[in-house]
């Protein structure tokens, strides 16, 4: 294999990783915002708000953990009215 065509495969690689870490990402963001309606707080929400049924984690720190899914329950459930 030629170092023109690794650098390519390992730059797809990235490109992949990085698609998949921004959907990854963006989901949670924009549960945040359907459930606060505003772009601000849903920033902060993700950033900087501690959630106790996850060990005082916050979703930014959930989501690079890999945590996503669950998190998204979560958030479906705080839609629902059944936590928080």
């Amino acid at each position: 294999m030629s170092a023109k065509s690794n650098k390519r495969r390992v730059s797809r690689l990235f490109c992949r990783s990085f698609q998949w870490h921004v959907l990854w990402t963006s989901l949670p963001m924009r549960a945040a915002h359907d459930l606060s309606g505003d772009d601000t707080r849903a920033l902060f929400w993700y950033r900087d708000e501690p959630l106790p049924p996850f060990g005082y984690k916050t979703a930014e720190q959930l989501v690079s953990e890999g945590r996503t899914e669950g998190l998204l329950r979560y958030m479906k459930s705080l839609e629902a009215g059944a936590a928080g």
